[in-house]
């Protein structure tokens, strides 16, 4: 969207200037070369972008896809956070996207019932786990406190604990993609991790 998504309920005006489109050409690829999405929610700034890949197939939890179904979308004209043709691959659980454990999708319910971060084995980065919505700030990491805005607050603490376990386990780095912090010391295309 040119003047980026107008505020709504005090939320702010949200404007990208490098677009998802921009930065993948910044990398050679073009929309076409992806195969899978896997979706953290069905929030308007994780949906925003969803139909620019006709053709890739939408890795979401069932319980996002029922949520969806049953909670319509206040920035979509028709309610709709789907579009029903889309390829759409519901998940139940954890799900281990190429089978060999570089890419996995957590269930990791929190700020809506089907929300999941992902897992991604790098070469020379390593582990990366990405907390989508579950965390909002590093200081609510530290704290563990529950954003405002939760589904199930006793599912979100679960949820924290998972991740923290996940971490631990594969030695993970924990990426909290609303901390603008910690966004700030990320690279961005052309840049990337390897």
């Amino acid at each position: 969207m040119p003047g980026g998504l107008p505020s709504i309920g005090g939320r702010p005006n949200w404007v990208r200037s490098n677009t998802l489109a921009g930065q993948l050409a910044q990398l050679g690829l073009g929309a076409s070369d992806i195969r899978y999405i896997g979706l953290t929610n069905s929030h308007i700034d994780h949906i925003g972008n969803l139909e620019m890949f006709p053709g890739a197939t939408i890795l979401v939890q069932r319980a996002e896809w029922n949520f969806a179904q049953t909670h319509p979308s206040e920035d979509t004209p028709d309610g709709a956070r789907f579009n029903a043709a889309h390829p759409m691959a519901l998940i139940d659980g954890d799900y281990d996207v190429f089978g060999d454990g570089t890419v996995r999708l957590i269930a990791t319910p929190s700020v809506t019932p089907g929300n999941q971060s992902l897992l991604v084995k790098l070469p020379k980065t390593g582990a990366v786990l990405l907390s989508g919505d579950v965390i909002h700030f590093q200081y609510g990491w530290d704290h563990r406190i529950v954003p405002g805005n939760v589904w199930d607050k006793g599912k979100t603490l679960a949820s924290f604990k998972r991740l923290a376990d996940i971490m631990t386990e594969a030695n993970a780095q924990l990426w909290i993609e609303h901390d603008k912090a910690q966004s700030d010391m990320r690279r961005f295309a052309p840049d990337y991790y390897e």
